[in-house]
């Protein structure tokens, strides 16, 4: 399990000694891409070299990954996986002007502020297909097998969790076909401590291409005095990159990240 007290070492504001942090959601940022030890430890290098172009003075980081790690309180077997990856110690590391760079990489199931509660639901699986719509009806305009269009298959058996399947001789039901995997709470846990960890430490760096985390990046860097950087992986334009800009929110781009 990851260590309560790793995922809560970072106190009182610390702009003074150069602390920083870097929050990542890790699914929507890393896409899974990062699951081998090689490219795992590769991308933590530029994490913390991007942090380290915007804040050069950070003698120490913490990088927090948010996912659904916990399933009733119990660490999946992908959690688990890339535990035993982070088993391995990336601290302390080289800063470019010579100096160790310490810190540590956690897999965030506390938050910051309230260390004592472990959120052991970030991760669930639900049978069944949640009902579906179709954009068009009966079945989209372009649909060349109105006989047996496997959407109008798929939207019929999603209408309800024990529909069965409509061929003749089949007794399959929705909630036998699929299995739904969710992260609950994931944004929330990583948007409360980018509040807090901004009024404690001098440079929060958030890693993440969801619309959802916007409202707290905005709020860090206009109340709560640490330089806020927001790091998207996506191309293209940031929705909402000019009034973050004016908030004092610092843009990076992951794809030019050393």
């Amino acid at each position: 399990m990851p260590d309560p007290h790793m995922t809560a070492t970072i106190g009182t504001h610390s702009s003074a000694n150069g602390t920083g942090a870097i929050l990542v959601d890790y699914d929507n940022f890393c896409a899974g891409v990062y699951d081998s030890q090689s490219a795992l430890t590769h991308a933590l290098n530029r994490m913390v070299d991007l942090a380290l172009a915007q804040a050069p003075e950070l003698g120490e980081i913490r990088v927090r990954l948010y996912g659904g790690w916990l399933d009733s309180g119990v660490l999946t077997k992908r959690a688990s996986r890339l535990q035993q990856k982070l088993s391995q110690p990336f601290f302390p590391r080289p800063h470019p002007d010579g100096r160790l760079i310490r810190g540590s990489v956690d897999l965030v199931t506390r938050l910051v502020g309230v260390p004592g509660l472990e959120w052991g639901h970030t991760f669930r699986e639900r049978r069944g297909l949640p009902r579906l719509r179709l954009a068009e009806t009966p079945r989209p305009s372009a649909c060349a097998g109105a006989a047996n269009c496997p959407i109008d298959l798929v939207q019929r058996i999603s209408r309800r969790r024990a529909r069965a399947c409509h061929i003749a001789g089949c007794s399959v039901a929705n909630r036998d076909a699929f299995l739904l995997q969710e992260q609950k709470m994931v944004d929330s846990m990583l948007c409360c401590d980018a509040l807090t960890l901004a009024a404690r430490v001098s440079t929060v760096v958030v890693m993440s291409n969801d619309l959802d985390v916007l409202p707290a990046v905005a709020l860090a860097a206009s109340t709560r005095g640490a330089r806020t950087v927001l790091v998207r992986g996506v191309a293209g334009p940031s929705a909402y990159g000019t009034e973050l800009d004016s908030l004092g929110v610092v843009a990076a781009d992951w794809a030019l990240a050393a």
